[in-house]
């Protein structure tokens, strides 16, 4: 290795305070949506699978960190809503915004009905890869012929330096997600186009 044991150690534990970091930031999330805007959380779980075989060391650190949520109102029920923070995607210069420092991302997916949360559901979280705006907050909102029933989806995000604390979060994260997923809120982008496929 071209690198001291000291700097590989120095390296490993700060990406383990980044994970610390993370965590606190969507423990605060989750806090807010559930405890001030009638939100439930979908599920506990924050990472998707990765892999545990050796000859897959890429995808060993997670690629996507996320919160799933669903509205609490019987009227919102076919809605799944989401935060995420992107890390480092195995191929960025294939998406439709070149990635060049991790995401805070947020959006939510409309459904014919309510539907079940598993593990063919994480995908949303990076769909923002996918979006063709800035990453500043702009919102990327399609309707077109529904993947595995999804009938409209909107997503923006952030980049992950710009959120110091619960105040940034709330500001430029979860308020705006709020209103849009309420329908109150403004969005700058709206495309009509094919939905992702849905994996499976």
């Amino acid at each position: 290795m071209s690198v001291s044991g000291t700097e590989i150690r120095v390296a490993l534990e700060s990406i383990r305070r980044l994970h610390r970091q993370i965590a606190l930031l969507l423990q605060s999330a989750d806090v807010y949506l559930t405890d001030s805007r009638g939100y439930a959380l979908a599920s506990n779980v924050c990472r998707d699978y990765g892999s545990a075989i050796v000859d897959n060391p890429d995808e060993w650190m997670p690629n996507v960190v996320f919160r799933f949520y669903r509205p609490t109102s019987a009227d919102a029920a076919s809605t799944l809503t989401f935060i995420s923070v992107i890390l480092c995607p195995r191929f960025p210069e294939s998406h439709a915004v070149t990635y060049t420092e991790p995401l805070v991302s947020a959006g939510w997916a409309r459904f014919e009905s309510p539907p079940a949360f598993d593990a063919k559901r994480y995908f949303w979280a990076s769909v923002i890869t996918d979006a063709p705006v800035p990453r500043d907050g702009t919102v990327f909102r399609s309707r077109g012929e529904g993947s595995k029933r999804c009938v409209e989806y909107g997503c923006f995000a952030v980049p992950l330096v710009q959120i110091a604390g619960t105040d940034d979060l709330v500001a430029r994260v979860l308020d705006p997600l709020c209103r849009l997923v309420s329908g109150s809120g403004q969005v700058t982008l709206d495309v009509s186009s094919s939905l992702p496929a849905e994996p499976g």
